[in-house]
């Protein structure tokens, strides 16, 4: 009997336990506790709604940007390949007129160092044959201003232009 007495104490102490457990909880939920915890969990709710729809709201504006952002990038990236692709083409083009400069150069100095030759054998030939002019010269005045030795009369005679043009 102590034995069920013993038991039944307990008993009614765990069923007490659970009784103040259930009353506690039971005085939590009388209807101006609920109320006020509905009123808490509904402003809460609204302003995490609030929350939701301004980082939504954020990020469209910050989706908007980065798109704006993007195309931009894009439209500078067609213009600097663009610019590169002119950079290369003015260099190929600078590199072929510096070629050709410098084949022009080489042509235009052979042509003046052609030119100073030939300037130079023209010299030589005028200058040969303005000494074979002087050359000449002297021989016609020899011929025309000497008297030549004749043999018939022993003395010295000048052929006059009569002789000299029958003879020719």
């Amino acid at each position: 009997m102590k034995k069920q007495l013993s038991q039944m104490k307990e008993q009614q102490k765990s069923t007490s336990e659970n009784l103040e457990a259930a009353l506690k909880k039971l005085s939590r939920l009388n209807v101006r506790n609920v109320n006020k915890r509905e009123a808490t969990k509904d402003k809460k709710i609204e302003e995490l709604s609030k929350e939701v729809h301004e980082h939504e709201e954020q990020h469209r504006q910050t989706l908007q940007q980065l798109l704006e952002k993007n195309e931009t990038l894009e439209s500078v990236n067609e213009k600097l390949i663009l610019a590169g692709e002119a950079k290369r083409c003015e260099q190929r083009m600078k590199s072929y007129y510096k070629c050709d400069l410098e084949k022009s150069k080489a042509v235009i100095e052979s042509n003046e160092i052609r030119g100073l030759r030939s300037i130079l054998k023209e010299q030589q030939e005028i200058l040969y044959l303005e000494n074979e002019n002087a050359v000449l010269e002297e021989r016609i005045d020899h011929f025309l201003n000497h008297e030549v030795d004749t043999f018939e009369g022993g003395t010295k005679m000048k052929f006059d232009r009569s002789i000299r043009t029958s003879c020719a």
